[in-house]
């Protein structure tokens, strides 16, 4: 059983965004799109600190001011290939924290674009990594949907390759990207935010949105209007 004491959330928030710029500390529901993540972390109650890795001066102000720890991630300073979005960033992170004598024994790694994630549902994921010898964790949402390929000829070739009433299908599990925990030692091992013997943490779809662009803003801003 991994303490509290030892147990640290990271997120990751770049300066810029091609999609929707500054949709980090954008305004959704009164409050920056980033603080959902920090506060939700904060409320689960099974973490010591959480840390916010940025490159912007803006984004640190606000992180800070939700009661998060930064760590400033840039082309100077890093010491894994300069991409807040992957898992040199993760690894950055971690060693910082560690530096800082924190003993990080499990990770939970957090997407500041997901802002409907709960609570309980990463006090529920950490528990699940205690409670079932899990190395890793990753969310995810289910899906009966049916998927394909393109192949070098330009043929869609169906993932399925039967076609059944919904009753009888396999779902697939899709990572929402909303929620990873991990081990440190997986992190040390597989160089990847899972490894070893994974297990998943289902969440809704609806609670699994992202947002990546304006259309993914008004869609989540409209949740949030119909939530309050």
């Amino acid at each position: 059983m991994i303490q509290k004491e030892n147990t640290f959330a990271f997120l990751a928030a770049k300066g810029t965004s091609e999609g929707l710029p500054g949709k980090n500390i954008k305004l959704l529901g009164g409050k920056p799109l980033i603080a959902y993540t920090i506060e939700a972390a904060q409320k689960s109650g099974k973490v010591e600190k959480v840390f916010v890795s940025t490159d912007s001066q803006d984004i640190a102000d606000i992180a800070e001011k939700y009661g998060a720890e930064v760590i400033w991630e840039t082309e100077e300073n890093g010491k894994y290939p300069y991409d807040l979005s992957t898992e040199s960033y993760l690894r950055f992170a971690v060693d910082k924290a560690k530096e800082s004598s924190h003993q990080v024994e499990l990770i939970v790694f957090l997407q500041v674009t997901s802002p409907f994630i709960k609570p309980g549902e990463i006090s529920s994921a950490i528990d699940k990594i205690n409670e079932e010898n899990y190395d890793s964790i990753v969310g995810v949402f289910k899906t009966f949907r049916y998927f394909g390929k393109v192949n070098e000829n330009g043929e869609y070739v169906p993932l399925r390759e039967v076609r059944k009433r919904r009753q009888e299908m396999e779902p697939w599990y899709c990572d929402n990207g909303a929620l990873y925990v991990l081990k440190d030692s997986i992190l040390g091992e597989y160089k990847n935010r899972y490894g070893g013997k994974i297990g998943i943490f289902e969440m809704s779809e609806e609670d699994s949105m992202e947002v990546d662009d304006e259309r993914d803003w008004k869609r989540v801003e409209r949740k949030i209007i119909e939530e309050n």
